[in-house]
Parts: C-alpha cells; sequence; structure tokens
C-alpha cells in the first residue's frame, strides 16, 4: 500500500486479516479508507459489499483488539 497508496486490493486484504490477527481497529481504518477510494472510482471488481460486511463485523466488536500489545513500531508501519 506505500507503493500504490490507490490499490483497493491492499485495504480490502487488511481489513480481512485485521480480525484474525486481532487488529480490529486496523482493519477497520483500512475498509473505511477502501470504502473511501471506491467513492472516488466505480467498482468494477464488485468488492464494496465484501469491505462493507467486513467494517460491520469489525465494528461489532466480534474481533478481539490486541493492538495494545504490539510494538508501535510495527504498528505504525501497517
Amino acid at each position: 500500500m506505500r507503493h500504490d497508496p490507490t490499490d483497493i486490493w491492499g485495504y480490502s486484504a487488511l481489513a480481512f486479516i485485521g480480525e484474525d490477527f486481532g487488529l480490529a481497529r486496523l482493519g477497520a481504518d483500512s475498509a473505511r479508507r477502501g470504502l473511501a477510494l471506491l467513492e472516488a472510482r466505480r467498482d468494477p471488481e464488485h468488492v464494496r459489499g465484501q469491505i462493507t460486511e467486513q467494517l460491520q463485523l469489525l465494528k461489532s466488536g466480534s474481533a478481539a483488539d490486541r493492538e495494545a500489545e504490539m510494538d508501535l513500531v510495527a504498528l505504525s508501519d501497517l
């Protein structure tokens, strides 16, 4: 994402793996960024629905948030 901040698939991937690694806030932030990118352009890959569903899961609290346990430098890189 650092090399191509407009790559919707990078934000989508972080939204999904954020839950797996206990990084709910990072996943939700990534989902919101991806949705913002989709607002600015079309959605030819039809990923909006997937990202929206994942954001709802992350916001519902079903994913444990372990970001406080992470090294801040590693988290800032993400």
